[in-house]
């Protein structure tokens, strides 16, 4: 499950826009340079626990599909607010 789940985040974040760097674990990396804090807000609005380097990015854990959903939720509001990630 979790290689499937995080072959379906990883692409959902893509069509939103957001480009995630190749994983083989149970999270992966997004970059969020100047947007870190806003979009760690918007995530934990939507019950998704990261872990943010401010001013870097966030590490983001694959979880169940509910979860994975909340996750997918939040990253399409970054895109309807135009906070920027996946850029340095």
């Amino acid at each position: 499950m979790l290689v499937t789940e995080r072959e379906r985040v990883t692409s959902e974040l893509a069509r939103l826009g957001v480009p995630v760097p190749p994983s083989q674990g149970n999270f992966f990396w997004i970059q969020a340079g100047a947007g870190t804090e806003e979009a760690a807000d918007v995530f934990a609005r939507h019950g998704v626990a990261v872990r943010s380097v401010p001013g870097e990015g966030l590490r983001i854990s694959i979880g169940d599909v509910a979860a994975n959903q909340a996750l997918l939720a939040a990253a399409a509001e970054l895109a309807r607010r135009e906070i920027t990630v996946g850029v340095p």
